[in-house]
């Protein structure tokens, strides 16, 4: 129809102007969401609408306007096989295992001392976006911190007990309401 797109990846938007570089209407936000994108790096037009490569969602979203209302659709995106790493995005080692996160398929790896996998950890509930973990020593126990970049806005710091042959449950930690992440990306600890 026309428009002139332009990836605002920082802002993680794709707004669109017409030919007079009027400014129209845009589209996204930061999420991993249908109609929202985390590094919407590069985008074509075409008859069939937009093409964006969603950078940091691992995906090529389609948008269409049908009554200057955008719809998407996912057309390219990574299956999960158990094992395989999408994102890598932290890790730690535990006995003879090293522990990696996986943000984009939103599992905890394990793999042993030749770095072949044994498993993906059980947990007691979905995690959203996996950026780092970090392993706590605790008189008899092994704790799994687990920090999860959810949409940017409600990360989330987690402690869950270490099952290597169950379920990973989450503790009753909650972070202190006056401590806010909005984007974080690493952590450790000794």
């Amino acid at each position: 129809d026309g428009y002139i797109c332009i990836n605002d990846h920082d802002n993680y938007l794709i707004q669109f102007f017409n030919a007079e570089l009027e400014f129209q209407f845009e589209v996204g936000g930061k999420c991993d969401d249908l109609e929202s994108f985390d590094l919407p790096i590069t985008a074509c037009l075409s008859h069939e609408g937009t093409l964006v490569c969603d950078l940091n969602n691992d995906r090529v979203v389609q948008l269409s306007f049908p009554n200057s209302n955008p719809k998407s659709c996912i057309l390219i995106s990574n299956d999960f096989k158990e094992g395989d790493i999408v994102r890598p995005s932290g890790l730690c080692s535990f006995k003879k295992y090293v522990i990696v996160a996986d943000r984009t398929n939103g599992v905890i790896n394990i793999y042993d001392e030749s770095l072949l996998h044994t498993q993906s950890l059980a947990m007691n509930r979905n995690l959203h976006r996996p950026s780092s973990v970090a392993l706590i020593r605790e008189e008899n126990k092994d704790l799994l911190v687990i920090m999860e970049r959810g949409s940017g806005k409600d990360s989330k710091l987690g402690i869950f007990n270490i099952n290597l042959n169950g379920i990973c449950v989450e503790s009753d930690f909650k972070l202190d309401q006056k401590i806010k992440l909005y984007d974080p990306q690493d952590m450790d600890s000794d």
